[in-house]
């Protein structure tokens, strides 16, 4: 069996790459670039590379040839790479995998997008919906991932949890619950499944417990504060209100599609544990993603991410 994985050098497809190549498949990523330092870290881990970019169909036909199973992770919403756009990338980049992956018998394709539960209407939310609906269509084996928030991406800087510099912003009142989900738990489930012959059709995907940002917060605040001290994380409330009117007010697709991510913080999302079970998995506690992010940090400085844009 050889799996393919699409957007390998993100943190979710690297984790998903190293967790299929573990458990012994032959693993292939596709990149841009074999010399960045993400390609690189894939092929020291015995992964080869193919290069091709979800914006060109051709190269994507190249691809997935030879390939029995296709994880996708791939997404523009952090890219700073000339025309990586929604529309170009998670719109007719994801159909156009798609179809070569129907083209050339793919046996499987395993597609990671977002809990349904954040529901705002947004260019992310269509182009991803859009893709799960034409694998549910297609006649391809499929599995779609349905996960949560990730705390190593929606508790950093990025969005405006910055514990190094001490203030923390909470999306609406802060008070819903949210089942926040390891990414490297996700990236786990991804490579389980694309190593079966049958799809398992549509998986909601939460944390084992649920948490509202406050309790976030309390929680961070505990973790910062094992040497003794009393620091405290100031809050900056954005209101629901707020994010509501800003959603109306921009024609950008990419601010657009973040506000719909922090409408979603603001009402909360709860989706399931239950797939832990399904896969005889130890889920990870949203108190073991918060020490590894700070609890050996002695300055709490913010963790240290490949993703280094600033969202919107």
């Amino acid at each position: 069996m050889t799996i393919l994985v699409v957007g390998s050098t993100g943190t979710l497809g690297t984790f998903a790459a190293e967790a299929a190549r573990a458990a012994g498949h032959s693993v292939v990523a596709m990149v841009r670039d074999r010399q960045s330092p993400g390609a690189q870290r894939l092929h020291a881990a015995g992964i080869r590379l193919r290069v091709a970019d979800l914006k060109d169909a051709r190269q994507l036909d190249m691809a997935v040839r030879g390939i029995s199973a296709v994880i996708i992770t791939a997404t523009a919403t952090l890219s700073r790479r000339d025309g990586d756009s929604l529309e170009a990338v998670d719109g007719h980049g994801l159909q156009d995998l798609i179809t070569a992956c129907t083209r050339n018998d793919v046996r499987h394709v395993v597609f990671v997008s977002f809990s349904r539960g954040i529901d705002t209407e947004t260019p992310l939310s269509r182009f991803k919906r859009a893709a799960e609906r034409r694998l549910e269509s297609c006649g391809l084996q499929y599995t779609i991932l349905l996960p949560s928030y990730f705390p190593e991406k929606f508790l950093t800087s990025l969005v405006g949890f910055d514990v190094g510099s001490g203030r923390v912003r909470i999306y609406g009142d802060g008070a819903r619950p949210i089942r926040y989900i390891a990414t490297a738990d996700v990236a786990r489930v991804a490579a389980l499944c694309a190593a079966e012959p049958r799809g398992r059709g549509a998986i909601p995907m939460g944390g084992p417990g649920a948490y509202s940002q406050l309790e976030v917060v309390e929680l961070v605040e505990r973790v910062i504060n094992g040497d003794g001290s009393r620091r405290k994380l100031a809050l900056d409330y954005l209101p629901l209100e707020q994010i509501e009117r800003a959603l109306k007010s921009t024609t950008d697709p990419l601010k657009q599609s973040y506000l719909g991510l922090y409408r979603g913080l603001a009402l909360g999302d709860c989706p399931p544990a239950d797939w832990a079970d399904e896969f005889a998995l130890m889920p990870t506690p949203l108190e073991t993603c918060v020490q590894r992010m700070w609890g050996a940090q002695s300055n709490v400085a913010q963790p240290v991410s490949r993703m280094k844009r600033s969202l919107p």
